[in-house]
């Protein structure tokens, strides 16, 4: 037979002991006819009932729910909703931009809108100020200092302008008056006067018209008798003009008999006597019955011959049924000859001729035709 040593048996009994002392006090603390309640998550127990575990409490808010939430507590568990202007994005509180909604800022007309965490602040834009729930705009001209002095200062929404006055430009930093009148802003004929900021047009004398336009006013029809009865009106551009009739010279307003008499040149033969008469006068022949004035040569050429020789055509009255000339008639020569012929000389008969010039080809014969009692001379 083996035998245990002491040592090892007192250490084996040792174990034995310490079992039986275990299950001695757990048959006294856990009969095997009783039970144990354990509350459920959410929930702690007094030792008679279980209580809600309150997560939301002070102790224990700072860490159960995320930032820009607030903690709801329910029985057994808790929420944590998103604070107003945030909403949840997965397991994050993420800020609203209201100012990018898709319904439209949410601020009045004349307004920025700014986001803040969780909110917004609506701001008046510059050059308005809040008035009420709006924004009214700012009038800046009410200040006279706002403008130069010599500027005019011009209301706008949400801003104001400062400018020169009409009429006037900037030049230097200063308002300058302008000088419309360098654009020609009237009638050709007008005159334009310029005044500080502005212009104005007038018609020169003898015009009508606003300036704009300018229009002759014909006196020898508008005003009444405007000449000397012995002068005959004639309209120009913006005025008119006096003629005194043949006979008379115009001493100022005024038309007097003109004495031909007294010219040099003699316009008489040398034979008879000049006597001047209210608008004319007559050379008066001391040998022959009839009196009358001369005429002097004048000659208009038609058109040149191969010769060289040009044709010409006279007008005159003679006594006579005609007179040659043979040879070639040349303007020296004829006016010489009819220069001493009178003109509207009656014969005994009482009739009146014509007389016709002409060179012809075929002839070198001056012929006189008779006048035409219709035809004025």
């Amino acid at each position: 037979k083996t035998r245990l040593k002491p040592t090892k048996s007192l250490s084996l009994l040792m174990v034995c002991l310490l079992i039986l002392i275990l299950i001695i006090s757990l048959s006294f603390s856990f009969p095997i006819w009783s039970y144990y309640c354990e509350c459920i998550k959410g929930f702690w127990s007094n030792g008679t009932e279980c209580m809600d575990v309150d997560e939301c409490s002070d102790s224990l808010n700072s860490s159960v729910c995320q930032p820009h939430s607030v903690c709801v507590n329910i029985p057994g568990s808790y929420l944590c909703p998103c604070n107003e202007g945030f909403i949840l994005n997965g397991t994050e509180c993420q800020d609203v931009d209201e100012c990018q909604s898709p319904d439209g800022t949410p601020c009045p007309e004349h307004s920025l809108c700014n986001n803040t965490a969780g909110s917004f602040f609506c701001q008046c834009s510059p050059g308005y100020k809040p008035i009420d729930r709006g924004c009214e705009d700012i009038d800046e001209c009410k200040d006279n200092t706002t403008c130069r002095f010599d500027q005019v200062c011009t209301n706008l929404p949400g801003g104001y302008n400062c400018s020169c006055p009409l009429g006037h430009h900037e030049e230097k930093q200063a308002c300058v008056d302008t000088n419309e009148c360098e654009s020609l802003p009237c009638h050709p004929v007008a005159r334009c006067w310029n005044t500080p900021g502005s212009f104005s047009c007038h018609c020169p004398l003898g015009f009508a018209g606003n300036g704009s336009w300018c229009k002759d006013v014909d006196e020898c029809v508008a005003l009444t008798k405007p000449c000397h009865p012995l002068a005959r009106c004639h309209n120009t551009p913006g005025s008119f003009v006096c003629v005194c009739k043949p006979g008379f010279v115009s001493i100022g307003p005024l038309c007097v008999d003109f004495d031909e008499c007294q010219q040099a040149n003699e316009l008489c033969h040398s034979a008879a006597t000049c006597s001047n008469h209210v608008g004319g006068f007559k050379c008066s022949c001391s040998h022959v019955i009839l009196s009358f004035p001369l005429i002097n040569c004048l000659c208009f050429p038609n058109r040149e011959r191969k010769d060289g020789h040009r044709r010409w055509k006279f007008t005159l009255y003679h006594t006579a049924n005609g007179f040659p000339i043979y040879g070639t008639i040349v303007r020296q020569d004829l006016c010489e000859f009819l220069s001493k012929i009178p003109y509207n000389t009656k014969n005994v008969s009482g009739s009146t001729y014509s007389v016709s010039a002409k060179a012809a080809k075929s002839s070198k014969t001056v012929v006189f035709k008779k006048k035409k009692k219709k035809e004025n001379i």
